[in-house]
């Protein structure tokens, strides 16, 4: 098998918009062998990676840094290795929105990111969403604007496997609101809602 590995060591922000193919030419001569591409995040900043129409991702590690991923409906990054640092999705709508396709996540440390803004979230849709070897699993969500606390967030979809109890398992931060998760009835899409915690000046206005 062919193996090719993209290491991305980056201090700062760097993006990266379009098509992550495996090629191979005639020169290597090469045909028929199987080829899979590798994305390592262990920098100190931040990598965004919004991917086309072509994405053929074998495996994504996160070390350290952050790493922002996004790919349309039908594209996969593979199998995701949270190891450390933090997991986001690239917004790729005017709201900063965003949607990553996954056949795997496996939460070994560190945190995912959502972007909520008005009544839209980022979303991860995976296959199998699993327990690693973290102890903590934090969501860390960022609130962009106002936020409906009427409306349930579709934060993620998985086809198969959910390895947590989203009610015990998770820890967050949300910018001054309290998160509820709710699985939907088909118990492959998971919910969240938010409520804004009361500034403590308000609380004893009411008192």
């Amino acid at each position: 098998p062919i193996q090719t590995s993209l290491v991305f060591a980056n201090s700062g922000v760097s993006t990266f918009e379009g098509n992550i193919a495996k090629i191979w030419t005639e020169k290597t001569d090469r045909r028929g062998q199987d080829v899979s591409v590798n994305l390592v995040m262990e920098g100190t900043g931040t990598q965004v990676i919004k991917g086309g129409d072509v994405v053929e991702v074998t495996s994504v590690e996160v070390r350290s840094g952050r790493l922002d991923l996004s790919n349309p409906s039908g594209t996969t990054y593979g199998a995701i290795s949270l190891d450390g640092g933090t997991l986001g999705v690239a917004g790729t709508s005017s709201s900063g929105i965003g949607e990553l396709n996954a056949e795997s996540i496996a939460w070994n440390g560190g945190s995912i990111a959502i972007d909520i803004s008005g009544n839209s979230a980022d979303m991860f849709h995976v296959v199998d969403f699993k327990k690693g070897l973290a102890e903590n699993f934090v969501f860390d969500f960022n609130i962009i604007g106002d936020v409906f606390e009427d409306t349930k967030y579709l934060i993620g979809v998985v086809d198969g496997e959910f390895g947590f109890d989203a009610a015990k398992d998770f820890s967050f931060s949300a910018n001054g609101y309290l998160v509820d998760f709710e699985w939907a009835a088909d118990e492959l899409s998971l919910y969240a809602t938010f409520t804004q915690i009361p500034e403590p000046a308000s609380v004893a206005a009411a008192l």
